[in-house]
C-alpha cells in the first residue's frame, strides 16, 4: 500500500497544476499551500521515514516553488 505521504503528495501537485491550467486563483493558492506545508512535513520526518541530504532538497524545492506561486498568484489577483 502507498504511504500516505505520497499520495498527498500527488494531489497537492495536482490540484496546484489544475489551478494553473484553468488559472483559478482560490485552488491555486490551496494547491501552493499544501505544497508548502508538506514541504515542511518532509523536511522535519522525511518520507517515509528516509531523511537524508535529498529529502530535504526536495522539501526545500516544495516550499520555493509554494512560496513562488502562491506570492506571484497574490500578485497578478491585486492587479486585477
Amino acid at each position: 500500500m502507498m504511504p500516505y505521504i505520497y499520495l498527498l503528495l500527488i494531489l497537492s501537485f495536482a490540484c496546484l497544476l489544475f489551478g494553473l491550467y484553468i488559472k483559478e486563483y482560490v485552488l491555486l493558492s490551496l494547491g501552493s499551500m499544501m505544497v508548502m506545508i508538506l514541504g515542511i512535513s518532509i523536511i522535519a520526518s522525511g518520507l517515509n521515514s528516509i531523511s537524508n541530504f535529498a529529502t530535504e532538497a526536495f522539501g526545500i524545492f516544495c516550499i520555493g516553488i509554494g512560496g513562488y506561486v502562491l506570492v506571484r498568484g497574490s500578485l497578478e489577483n491585486i492587479r486585477r
